[in-house]
């Protein structure tokens, strides 16, 4: 018996994850999420401020005392599209290997692509069947086709719900989201024909919300999917709320409540241009996919 720890250090949050693996399997003991929001300057400056920087340290001292609590033999640390932007990335790198020990590897966007793939593939029978993987995060959306459980493209598009929120204007935000969202589809369609996609999967955790407040909002028993028209209903009545009243009725945190708008439109443009009517919410991500290469 081994335990291990991934942690993903994404632009809008750092998650991390503990498991224990029996004869190859993981049993997930623990996991923490602090939001640690590093698109948020990253990607309206260049770089990460040192506010950030000693808030980093403070959460891998934080992980570290969980680390020795759960006795973790092993820890693998992923960064994604903010670090791959920051101009000073490297200093972060730094300090988290001075306090810990650890080494973090920024991953490309197709790596992301394929650990993401790899923790779908463990939810979702992926095997003789052609699908799309959607990621949202807070710097980039990932859009993957997967076809007889192999990634056979990917590409990394720069709508992620951070740099959106740059955008105060909602109307201009739609906006840019369908220019995105239009780019993505033709990228699709040089690939592949879209007709041919039996179903999507959303993968992180705007996309877990989503399935969250289909429950919520409209009352539905499964929070495991959801079809064109929920999404949409799910958007209008968001759109409607202010931002503390997201927090106060549908008890999200803070870093939720903001980012959820833009994720959500995202996941409507998308289906509605692919005439896809269901996206599949497995309760999978990066993380998974860094605790099951680790397995591998």
């Amino acid at each position: 018996m081994t335990t291990i720890a991934a942690i993903d250090i994404g632009s809008n949050a750092l998650r991390s994850s503990i498991a224990v693996v029996k004869r190859q399997k993981l049993h997930i003991v623990h996991q923490l999420r602090e939001p640690l929001r590093i698109g948020e300057e990253v990607f309206r400056v260049g770089k990460i401020s040192e506010d950030k920087l000693k808030y980093a340290e403070i959460t891998f001292v934080k992980l570290l005392r969980l680390f020795d609590r759960f006795g973790v033999e092993e820890v693998k640390i992923c960064a994604t599209s903010a670090l791959r932007d920051a101009k000073n990335s490297s200093s972060l790198v730094q300090r988290i290997k001075n306090i810990s020990g650890l080494n973090v590897q920024i991953i490309s966007g197709l790596q992301e692509a394929k650990l993401i793939q790899q923790a779908v593939s463990s939810a979702i029978a992926l095997s003789h069947r052609e699908a799309l993987l959607i990621d949202i995060g807070g710097g980039s959306t990932e859009i993957t086709i997967v076809k007889n459980n192999l990634v056979m493209a990917t590409r990394s598009f720069n709508i992620g719900t951070l740099r959106l929120l740059q955008e105060k204007n909602m109307r201009k935000m739609e906006s840019l989201i369908e220019d995105e969202t239009f780019q993505i589809e033709n990228y699709l369609r040089k690939k592949i024909n879209i007709h041919e996609i039996e179903f999507a999967i959303g993968t992180g955790g705007n996309l877990r919300r989503m399935g969250k407040l289909r429950k919520k909002i409209l009352r539905k028993d499964s929070d495991k999917f959801a079809s064109y028209k929920d999404i949409e209903k799910i958007y209008n009545v968001l759109a409607k709320h202010t931002f503390e009243e997201r927090i106060r009725l549908y008890q999200m945190r803070r870093d939720r409540a903001d980012v959820i708008i833009p994720a959500t439109y995202i996941i409507k443009s998308i289906l509605a241009r692919l005439h896809t009517p269901k996206i599949l919410l497995p309760d999978v991500g990066l993380k998974e996919g860094i605790l099951l290469s680790m397995v591998d």
